[in-house]
């Protein structure tokens, strides 16, 4: 007796979703590293507004593993980070100086944060949570020095609710570099009020009573690092 369609057509149903599975993994398998090769940048010093250079080299070993290390060449000191944990956009280590320990601190969290084709680094001392210091990192590609680019974009876009016609929802688009160091947001705008939310990235604005064809909305964006500093605007067009 041959077996029911059904039950072969459940059969191979089946089987494709396995086979699916198995390409998937293999997939995510083979993908390489984002944390890899060379990176260089200008750090920035929060306390003293002094700044050096820092150069990030990831190596991989014989045994498979990666060694993470860290020259600041212009500090004359250095060392090695300690992987404490990686997800696909962060990496958070311990950095151990094998030099330079008294020109430079010691055993500092590192953050290391993936926004687009850029690095950002972020620097905390031993114990504590506060940002003292923080660079944007690119890759140095074939030993050529890697071009400054310009620091993640921000945008901005107001909306109005369909039961509300005098009101506008507005929202900034920045990256969250930082938990510890979130963006600030400074909001204003040529005529209106703003009733809810100033300062954070979502703000309502109420225009009733304003005699005018547009009004603009105007954000200041500050990302927390050297020079990450943005003025983002929308027209709200009330007639």
């Amino acid at each position: 007796m041959s077996p029911p369609k059904t039950v072969i057509r459940r059969a191979v149903i089946l089987f494709g979703l396995l086979l699916l599975l198995v390409t998937s993994a293999a997939s995510q398998t083979n993908r390489g590293p984002w944390l890899r090769g060379v990176w260089e940048g200008t750090g920035y010093q929060n306390d003293d507004n002094s700044t050096w250079t820092m150069k990030v080299t990831v190596k991989r070993l014989k045994d498979g593993r990666r060694a993470f290390l860290i020259d600041y060449p212009s500090l004359q000191c250095g060392g090695r980070w300690k992987l404490l944990s990686m997800n696909q956009s962060r990496a958070r280590f311990r950095e151990i100086l094998d030099r330079g320990q008294d020109k430079c601190s010691d055993k500092g969290l590192v953050t290391i944060q993936r926004i687009g084709r850029q690095l950002i680094f972020l620097y905390a001392n031993e114990g504590s949570r506060e940002i003292t210091a923080s660079a944007v990192l690119n890759r140095n590609m074939a030993g050529r020095r890697a071009q400054i680019l310009d620091c993640p974009a921000s945008s901005l876009s107001c909306e109005k609710p369909d039961d509300n016609d005098r009101q506008y929802l507005c929202h900034v688009d920045a990256p969250g570099i930082s938990e510890v160091d979130p963006p600030t947001f400074k909001w204003s705008a040529t005529a209106g009020k703003f009733i809810d939310g100033p300062g954070e990235r979502n703000s309502i604005i109420d225009v009733s009573g304003v005699d005018a064809e547009v009004v603009t909305v105007t954000v200041e964006v500050k990302l927390g690092l050297p020079g990450c500093f943005s003025v983002v605007s929308s027209d709200l067009k009330l007639r």
